[in-house]
């Protein structure tokens, strides 16, 4: 697995001279306070595991802020009793996607706020504090952060298709790359309905553009591929089974301890969340990732994934802007996670679960609600 070594740059470093990051600039969470004096002053011991520095790419409504939870009460609980500081960064790539200086904003979304001009609106700011931690204060004029202390743990959750056109070798040297996939036929209805609710999360229409199994599939490629790292694979349903043994064999794969302590938080606000109303609410009243019987099939999403119930989002599914991007969104799905099963030699048909050291996934591929055509690849 690629960590990054502290004071060492990388190509992240070398190559990027524009700026680009994600809303707010507390869109990061520092789980693990530390002034610079102790941090310096670090006994050999507590660094003896190597720092981390990892991304978790996913498409909308995958259950991801959950996951970000979990990795929020890991940092506040095990990492802080062994003296690590773990910075975690909430869709940081957002900031230049959505927020960020013109030359930087790729969407129109939000076309009525103003740019922002911080460290983490710009795309090199936010690649940066991967790297090395995030500086809360840091301007875009305010130099390198030379003098912040670099945590031990850096983790991100972030969306793939805000890095839409930078997707490349250079862009992702450095980081461990992973991944977190549901069945489209269950995360675009969901994000149509949150995209389409004016009143609580300020969305008023759906993009198809915001879909994301085309990015995610392309940042898959590269880190697999080309970077050679090994394919650490999630999958929602999966993860949602089986809590403690899909979070324990993750936190293995990137390289930090499994606690128990990690499955379980307080309900309430998370700093930087704010930047999203309406679409994290469920994540925010949680108390934590809870035990829930697997569906066996795709259309099994009616009420408590009964048969002979109506399907949650039956009325989604009949829009046909919906269906096309299912049916685009599929082959992105499918190859990866058929990639996934390749590079560790599992045999299991896409019906079985995938239990390979590093990817933890459930498919029901074949079985669909809908009469739905592939399309191909592209949005």
């Amino acid at each position: 697995f690629l960590s990054h070594s502290p004071g060492q740059p990388t190509s992240l470093d070398r190559a990027m001279s524009g700026d680009s990051a994600m809303g707010p600039a507390s869109n990061t969470t520092r789980t693990c306070t530390m002034d610079a004096m102790k941090c310096m002053a670090k006994p050999a011991a507590a660094a003896a595991a190597g720092p981390t520095r990892t991304v978790l790419w996913t498409v909308p409504r995958a259950i991801s802020t959950a996951f970000e939870r979990a990795i929020l009460a890991l940092g506040a609980s095990a990492l802080a009793q062994r003296g690590e500081r773990m910075d975690v960064l909430h869709e940081p790539f957002g900031n230049p996607f959505y927020f960020g200086p013109l030359q930087e904003r790729q969407s129109t979304r939000y076309a009525a706020e103003p740019p922002q001009f911080d460290k983490m609106s710009t795309i090199h700011g936010v690649s940066r504090a991967l790297l090395h931690g995030f500086d809360r204060n840091a301007t875009l004029d305010g130099g390198d952060d030379e003098d912040v202390c670099e945590p031990h743990h850096v983790f991100s959750k972030d969306m793939a298709y805000y890095i839409r056109g930078h997707i490349n070798k250079t862009m992702l040297e450095g980081v461990q790359h992973t991944f977190l996939i549901r069945h489209p036929i269950k995360s675009v209805p969901s994000l149509y309905r949150g995209s389409m609710d004016t009143e609580t999360t300020g969305w008023d229409y759906f993009d198809r553009g915001e879909v994301g199994y085309k990015e995610l599939h392309q940042i898959f490629e590269v880190a697999t591929k080309e970077l050679g790292q090994k394919a650490v694979v999630v999958d929602a349903d999966e993860l949602l089974a089986d809590p403690e043994g899909v979070m324990s064999q993750y936190c293995n794969a990137i390289g930090i301890p499994f606690s128990k302590e990690m499955l379980s938080w307080e309900p309430g606000p998370v700093p930087g969340w704010e930047t999203w109303p309406g679409w994290h609410d469920d994540a925010i009243n949680s108390t934590g990732l809870l035990k829930k019987a697997k569906a066996t099939k795709v259309d099994d999403e009616g009420s408590g994934g009964s048969r002979g119930k109506s399907h949650k989002y039956a009325k989604e599914l009949a829009i046909p802007e919906v269906q096309k991007s299912i049916a685009e969104s599929l082959d992105h799905y499918e190859e990866q996670q058929q990639i996934g099963r390749a590079l560790h030699g599992n045999p299991c048909s896409s019906r079985q679960c995938i239990h390979a050291p590093f990817c933890i996934s459930s498919l029901a591929s074949s079985s669909l609600a809908l009469s739905l055509h592939r399309a191909p690849h592209g949005l």
